[in-house]
């Protein structure tokens, strides 16, 4: 993953979208001075967090994939803006669980969506993948110039496999 130098990305597993997101909050993003480090990640004013579950209280509601910006952070809480309405509210800081970096997302979530940027897709050589997948994939841009494949090494792909088949004859 040395060499990916988009800040979009694709995924099909969310293991993988966890460890591109770090690689590229680690590496590829310019950060400010003043940071907030919890659980090994920078969090720091601006930074957008995409929400991964739902989540409701009388004072906040979170809506999954939503992109939300970080206002303030510190060790115990979080101030969080809904970019579209505006609407500020504060968390506990062991609420980041429910949210995620923005860099790379499932195929899924981004089903629809055009993406004006590069991007680099991933996990197209492993054995869970089909045509309607990379379709989906592909077909995020207007641009095909603008999308780059990552090609997994022979190891971690014959893993995968050996993973699919367990699943696919119920082994443990």
């Amino acid at each position: 993953m040395y060499n990916l130098e988009t800040t979009n990305n694709i995924c099909y597993f969310n293991f993988r979208c966890e460890k591109v997101n770090h690689y590229v909050a680690k590496n590829l993003i310019d950060k400010p001075k003043k940071t907030t480090v919890i659980n090994n990640t920078e969090y720091y004013k601006g930074l957008e967090l995409v929400c991964r579950e739902h989540y409701k209280n009388k004072n906040v509601r979170l809506f999954v994939n939503y992109t939300y910006v970080i206002e303030n952070i510190n060790d115990k809480t979080m101030s969080l803006i809904e970019p579209v309405e505006n609407i500020q509210f504060v968390l506990p800081v062991a609420m980041l669980k429910k949210f995620k970096l923005p860099y790379a997302n499932t195929n899924h979530s981004v089903q629809g969506l055009t993406i004006d940027k590069e991007y680099t897709i991933f996990d197209m050589n492993t054995p869970y993948i089909n045509r309607q997948w990379c379709w989906v994939s592909l077909t995020r841009t207007d641009d095909l110039s603008k999308i780059t494949v990552f090609e997994h090494d022979d190891v971690e792909v014959k893993s995968l496999t050996n993973a699919r088949m367990c699943q696919y004859f119920n082994l443990k």
